[in-house]
């Protein structure tokens, strides 16, 4: 009976800690499957802010164009 009784605590403490090591696992599943849909938001921001970052490049390069033709035409005139 002993042994019986020692190796059904021993079953049920294994089973304990399988249990505690499943529940870790899903909140660490659900853990990464947050930061997987922050980072999709991140990832459409970060997106965008770099089209726009390029945009605004572009008009600087254009408006920086055109301030030289303007300059070398100034200077042209005088």
């Amino acid at each position: 009976m002993d042994l019986l009784h020692e190796k059904k605590e021993e079953l049920e403490e294994q089973q304990y800690h399988l249990n505690v090591g499943l529940d870790k696992l899903k909140e660490t599943e659900s853990a990464v499957i947050d930061l997987q849909r922050k980072l999709t938001v991140f990832e459409k921001d970060l997106t965008a802010k770099g089209k726009a970052a390029d945009e605004k490049l572009k008009m600087m390069l254009i408006e920086q164009k055109e301030a030289e033709q303007q300059r070398e035409l100034s200077i042209k005139t005088k």
